[in-house]
């Protein structure tokens, strides 16, 4: 389903679009949804979508200023993913 919309922005004018905005969720934003929105990004660039569908990560008992895991790092890092910048912050 991703790759269908994904493939969905690609055959839309991108002038006549607001983007998507997509917000991932889960406890401290630490680890799965930064690695989420990381990847979304990351297809969304593949497939020429940068700008179309933006992914952006929260939590909902974040620590301020807390960092992605280094785990969640080194996993992005060995599937050649960049980490989306993060602002860590409560949802």
């Amino acid at each position: 389903k991703m790759m269908d919309t994904v493939n969905e922005l690609q055959r839309t004018d991108s002038k006549e679009m607001t983007p998507i905005r997509v917000c991932f969720v889960c406890t401290g934003n630490t680890c799965r949804s930064p690695m989420a929105a990381a990847l979304l990004n990351d297809m969304a660039a593949r497939t020429e979508c940068t700008g179309e569908l933006l992914a952006a990560s929260a939590g909902l008992f974040a620590a301020d200023g807390e960092p992605i895991t280094p785990a969640a790092s080194r996993a992005l890092q060995r599937a050649d993913i960049p980490s989306t910048p993060q602002n860590n912050y409560m949802v």
